[in-house]
């Protein structure tokens, strides 16, 4: 290949990788997420089991924005505690982490704002194999999430957001199933970040 070929070949890609980047965009979030009961039951009095309000980040990758509807897939973990809560008293049960991957489907809805649903899966990783993890866990978890996002024109030149997010899931671990739990229950959480666009797609 002449020297000339190899400057015009690489000179093409250059372009297209600019093209792409233009079209191809990210974002980086920082939250928090509150959720329902991982556990409950009833024996003289009741007992939760639930991960604390935690610390949540998640990173994405968007498709071009050209027109109403653009897609995304998302990395999302959670970092926060464990605690059994049984009549006034309240039990620390160590660290508990969720990691989850989604892809949705987005939608612009007007000046700031667009709205998105999508599937994926979530893993739970518990700080101590104890308790109802002594067993380990499910493993990957069916997820479901729907979200809005909300730009406000003050944060527009930082490309920044407002995002709520709802996920939900089934929760059940291999020592609940050894106890008599026949079957998983439904979590619901719900997550407020804040938002920043990456690269050239808001």
């Amino acid at each position: 290949m002449s020297v000339r070929r190899a400057t015009t070949a690489a000179t093409l890609l250059a372009l297209a990788g600019v093209r792409l980047a233009a079209q191809w965009g990210g974002y980086a979030a920082l939250g928090a997420r509150a959720g329902t009961s991982l556990v409950h039951d009833v024996i003289v009095q009741p007992i939760d089991l639930r991960q604390t309000v935690a610390l949540t980040v998640a990173a994405g990758v968007t498709t071009p924005t050209e027109g109403a509807w653009s897609g995304e897939a998302a990395l999302d973990v959670t970092a926060g505690g464990l605690r059994r809560d049984e009549a006034a008293a309240t039990l620390d049960l160590g660290g508990l982490t969720t990691v989850s991957f989604t892809v949705a489907v987005r939608r612009a809805l007007g000046p700031g704002f667009a709205a998105r649903a999508g599937a994926g899966a979530l893993f739970y990783m518990p700080e101590h194999d104890a308790g109802v993890f002594r067993d380990g866990t499910a493993g990957a978890t069916p997820v479901g999430l729907v979200g809005v996002t909300w730009a406000p024109a003050v944060g527009k030149r930082r490309r920044l957001a407002l995002d709520l997010r709802y996920d939900v899931h089934r929760f059940i671990t291999p020592a609940l199933r050894d106890v008599g739990f026949t079957e998983s229950r439904v979590v619901h959480r719900l997550a407020l970040a804040v938002r920043a666009g990456i690269g050239g797609a808001p």
